[in-house]
């Protein structure tokens, strides 16, 4: 099973790297594909989403994890909506999650 995350973001940098853990530490069987969409920020988001997508790539958080980055203008990123993601994502679990947002651990 796949289950897709997706983290709209902008200048959140006071809640992003906790948000960011919470669905990295996430364990089961399922791969999980994370999707941040940023609109621009001008705080240190885009440092801290940096950051994760190094560790990513370099297997910090295992090979379950498939992380992609959007980063798109504020504009773009205030159409982005439930409809239009759930039309993408069709056929996965997907949860929506604030920048302020944690989730506990998913069990399978």
């Amino acid at each position: 099973m796949k289950i897709s995350i997706i983290t709209t973001n902008y200048n959140t940098d006071k809640y992003l790297e906790k948000t960011i853990k919470s669905v990295l530490n996430q364990k089961g069987d399922f791969k999980l594909e994370y999707i941040i969409t940023d609109g621009g920020s001008t705080d240190n988001s885009l440092k801290i989403i940096k950051k994760y997508d190094k560790e990513i790539r370099e297997g910090i958080w295992g090979n379950h994890v498939v992380f992609k980055v959007d980063i798109t203008s504020l504009n773009s990123l205030n159409s982005i909506n439930t409809i239009g993601i759930r039309e993408k994502y069709q056929d996965n679990v997907i949860q929506e999650l604030e920048y302020e947002n944690i989730i506990d651990s998913y069990k399978t």
